[in-house]
């Protein structure tokens, strides 16, 4: 029967590009030797999300983002937030061990995190231009306006029903540039011959990299941080049940982490 550690060892196995000294890809909580037999996979291991892994009777928890609110050494600042030692005696009392699977999934050629946002998104055949966390794909020629819609329509099935948009709507644009997650250069993306960049929230700030995108005519499509990357959550959800066919792997979908709220 596989344990944590073995889907931790599996990561490592294929995650040749990680520095395994520094990297966030560890178990955070729990212990490693816990037989699986069921395991969650989610965006983030928020409380939400971890009581439903605990009704589904999981051992293991892959989370992609960090479980207390720090990105690396997340257990020496537990101290720092409140609630944070009551949120791990919790996990611990369940029974589920928390793996961080990270820095590998950014990565993963083929079905990790970039690939599976583009793929999502309907942007076909390989990259024009490709650097690490980040690729540009030739379109169809569109205008900024129309590629928001087209961004809008698919993002709405993960929660996301209106995306933010920057520039000229008019502006045409032939070659989109799409990140990693919080991994997003408007300023690479034009570098690599891109004309607009979808990006995300948490990786995009509107004083630096929108003001300067609205000042060098430089399309912004903007979303959710987790729908950037929920494809490729559910990815690696797809991914990890081929690898241990005798565990049964449960994406917990999460989506856009906030709401919309219209007036009335």
């Amino acid at each position: 029967m596989a344990t944590a550690q073995d889907v931790l060892d599996h990561v490592r196995q294929v995650g040749t590009w990680v520095n395994w000294e520094q990297t966030v890809d560890r178990v955070i909580v729990g212990a490693p030797d816990v037989e699986v037999t069921n395991a969650a996979v989610a965006w983030i291991s928020s409380r939400e999300a971890l009581a439903e892994a605990a009704r589904l009777g999981c051992e293991l928890f892959v989370t992609h983002e960090p479980t207390f609110y720090t990105h690396a050494h997340e257990l020496d600042h537990l101290d720092e937030w409140p609630g944070a030692e009551e949120k791990r005696a919790w996990i611990e009392r369940q029974g589920i061990a928390v793996l961080r699977c990270h820095d590998t999934w950014d990565n993963m050629p083929e079905v990790g995190i970039q690939w599976a946002w583009a793929e999502f998104l309907g942007l076909e055949g390989e990259p024009v231009e490709s650097r690490p966390y980040l690729n540009v794909y030739a379109v169809p020629e569109t205008t900024l306006e129309d590629l928001a819609r087209r961004v809008a329509e698919r993002t709405s099935a993960i929660g996301e029903p209106a995306v933010q948009v920057a520039g000229d709507p008019t502006m045409k644009i032939t070659c989109v540039g799409v990140g990693t997650g919080c991994g997003c250069s408007p300023r690479a993306y034009r570098e690599m011959g891109a004309q607009a960049g979808i990006v995300c929230d948490d990786g995009t700030a509107y004083w630096r990299d929108v003001q300067w995108a609205l000042d060098e005519g430089f399309g912004i499509v903007r979303v959710n941080h987790a729908t950037s990357e929920e494809p490729g959550v559910a990815a690696m959800a797809r991914y990890l049940a081929g690898q241990f066919p005798d565990v049964k792997f449960h994406h917990i979908p999460q989506g856009a982490r906030y709401r919309l709220v219209r007036p009335g």
